[in-house]
Parts: structure tokens; sequence; C-alpha cells
């Protein structure tokens, strides 16, 4: 199993399509059905930005997840001190390689990158009704820091 930093937005779109399956299913309010062409399409933006990340991890030619990282910069003002962070937006593995250690290689991956630019911080969010996810970040001593939350109005 190895880890590889890719560009191809292609290959990120397609493995894109469990994980917005599954935020559809948990909240079909927010997440629109999986669209190749939308999201090749993100994909290919986000990836020009040089802040963003993307490594996949790999058994020979097959491709079991891959981790959006982006390296955020964040500005001392009235209320803040300036800091800056690994932010991880998507960390995939997909439902065939679970429990099979991919995860915990991406995130050594997440742990390297962080290093290697000298940041100490990495952030996330995910959707509180993923109790898959909230496990795994709480296993790997995250912890929570601020709350999101929400009120409909009828």
């Amino acid at each position: 199993m190895e880890v590889i930093q890719t560009y191809d937005y292609e290959l990120i779109s397609k493995l894109n399509e469990e994980v917005q399956g599954l935020h559809r299913q948990l909240y079909p309010e927010y997440f629109k059905e999986y669209n190749y062409e939308e999201v090749k399409q993100f994909f290919k933006q986000v990836m020009t930005k040089d802040t963003n990340y993307f490594y996949a991890v790999r058994n020979g030619e097959q491709v079991m997840g891959y981790v959006w990282l982006e390296k955020r910069a964040y500005k001392e003002n009235a209320f803040f001190m300036a800091y800056e962070s690994i932010f991880l937006h998507h960390l995939i593995v997909l439902s065939a390689f679970r429990n099979s250690g991919v995860g915990k290689r991406l995130m050594e991956t997440v742990y390297k990158a962080a290093e290697s630019s000298g940041i100490k911080k990495i952030e996330l969010d995910y959707w509180a009704s993923n109790e898959v996810a909230k496990r795994f970040y709480e296993m790997r001593g995250f912890k929570r820091y601020r709350e999101f939350l929400y009120k409909d109005l009828c």
C-alpha cells in the first residue's frame, strides 16, 4: 500500500461518488445527487490552487481512497491571534477497503504534510450524523473546540 500525491481530478471525482452518496442519504436537503461532470469540473478548479493537496492511497493499480488537504493562514484581528492550519476537507476510504489500515495511512500523510510545512494544527469538520467519522477522529485524538448549530424557520 502506498500513498501518492495526485493532480488527477478525474480520479478524485470518481472516488468521491461513494461519499457523495452517503452524504446525500444522510442529508438530502443539502446534498445533490452525484454528477460526475459537475464534480470533475469542481475538482479541476480546486486543484489549480497551490494551497490544496490531494493524496491517493493505492495497492498496485487499485486506488482505495484519498485525502484532500488545504493549507490555511488565519490573520490576526481584534478577536483572534494569527495561526496556520492544515484543513482536512475529505478523507475517503472506499467501503471495500475500510478497516484495513487505509485511513491510518491517509492520516499519517496528513501529519507528514503538516509537519513538513511547519504547521502544528490540523482542523476538520464532519456531519453530525456521521458516527463513523466521529469515532475515527476521536480515536486519533481530535478534540472539539467549536460547534456549528442551525435552526430551520418554518
